[in-house]
């Protein structure tokens, strides 16, 4: 294995990735976060082993982390060593993810301050994904109604539940919302918890948790720890699975506080575009628009066409710079008037015309103009496109002319 250094740390690359190495005087701090902690749960130390290695390696890591539970005085005082039983067993098909969940009631237990008495817990098998909520009351409604807020909703429908045939887990609401959900209630011996033995082990895990975390004075407040117990249980290393519920179930890892100054995958966002003028670029616009008004309000011959053209056209440039650099389009032009276009005696050919789709998805007709050429050979005057409210107002003024040499065509 390769040894760097990297940010003023040491660094070990091994075949999960780079983990940093880390001296003994900061063993402890590191166990206090992956274990005693509410994020780690005071559980076992295959998953304080798993977190740890996540993140640092050192010497014989696996067995200080056996040394640092077996002396942990939270976990000596609650958790009592199992007796090792191995009964022969019968292998259950998993399915897919979501298909099989095991449903128990927990209770009752000393009355919390919010008035919880019971815990409705919730695993699913192939994933084991744990789902507990505190409630008031354990009747075939209320447990009916849990499972449509947090299970349902978040995980998809389950195609069998597994329960151990108590009452309130086969009442009518149960049937009626199983028959819903076109699922299968399966209900082994009724009061025999070794049926469901996957949700009664987690029963056991969150009671140690909870009895970890809550005041010793008054047990009372064990409601506020039980998202803290589930929290642990989901996001460490499953031993069954090699992996967290919460990646087989989400598709992610639980990122825990010790994790927030490390590196991350998302990107900052670049620069935005812009797709409006600036207030500047649309003052100049404004100030070209009452600039030709005022042109065009003047009466003929008081105007001096150059001076015009280079006030309006000044303060244009800047516009038509802006939407051809953002666009790459040339702006529409629509029908003006100066010159020939403004003279009521001069006459206006019409060249072609055309369908134009507008933004909002209609087509509008559009007519092509041009001043008639004063004889053969001249040079042909300015074209322009006009609406058909313009072209009307043109043609009742007599000023629109057929030319026989060009085209029609829409």
């Amino acid at each position: 294995m390769e040894v760097t250094t990297a940010f003023g740390l040491i660094v070990i690359r091994t075949p999960r990735g780079r983990r940093v190495i880390l001296p003994p005087s900061l063993w402890p701090v590191v166990f206090k976060d992956c274990h005693d902690s509410v994020w780690a749960g005071h559980l076992r130390a295959t998953h304080t082993y798993a977190r740890i290695a996540q993140l640092y390696w050192w010497s014989n890591l696996q067995r200080e982390v056996k040394s640092w539970v077996r002396g942990c005085q939270e976990c000596g005082s609650r958790k009592a060593r199992p007796r090792e039983v191995i009964p022969p067993l019968r292998s259950l098909g998993g399915g897919d993810a979501g298909d099989r969940w095991a449903l128990d009631v927990a209770g009752p237990v000393p009355i919390s301050d919010g008035g919880q008495r019971y815990v409705i817990a919730s695993v699913e098998y192939v994933t084991r994904y744990a789902v507990a909520v505190a409630v008031e009351e354990h009747t075939a409604e209320r447990v009916a109604k849990i499972l449509m807020q947090s299970v349902v909703p978040k995980f998809g429908v389950f195609r069998e539940l597994l329960t151990d045939g108590v009452p309130e887990l086969t009442g009518k609401s149960m049937e009626q919302l199983v028959l819903m959900l076109q699922a299968e209630q399966v209900n082994p011996v009724p009061y025999r918890p070794q049926m469901v033995g996957l949700v009664e082990r987690f029963n056991r895990t969150w009671k140690d948790l909870v009895a970890t975390y809550m005041h010793k004075d008054g047990p009372n407040d064990w409601n506020v720890w039980i998202d803290f117990a589930v929290c642990p249980y989901d996001s460490g290393k499953h031993s069954t699975v090699a992996i967290s519920p919460n990646e087989l179930m989400l598709g992610r890892r639980l990122r825990p506080p010790n994790e927030l100054l490390r590196k991350t995958n998302a990107r900052e966002a670049g620069e935005l575009t812009i797709y409006h003028q600036s207030n500047e670029e649309q003052s100049r616009a404004a100030a070209d628009i009452e600039a030709q008004l005022e042109y065009e309000s003047q009466p003929e011959g008081e105007v001096d066409d150059e001076a015009s053209r280079e006030t309006t056209g000044a303060t244009a440039a800047a516009v038509h710079a802006f939407t051809t650099k953002r666009t790459g389009k040339q702006p529409y032009r629509a029908g003006g008037a100066e010159d020939a276009w403004e003279r009521p005696s001069k006459k206006l050919v019409e060249l072609r015309r055309r369908r134009r789709r507008k933004k909002a998805g209609h087509y509008v007709l559009e007519y092509e103009l041009q001043p008639v050429r004063p004889k053969p050979g001249a040079p042909n005057g300015d074209k322009r496109w006009v609406s058909i409210t313009e072209y009307d107002e043109l043609f009742e003024h007599d000023r629109v002319v057929e030319d026989s040499g060009f085209e029609e065509g829409v």
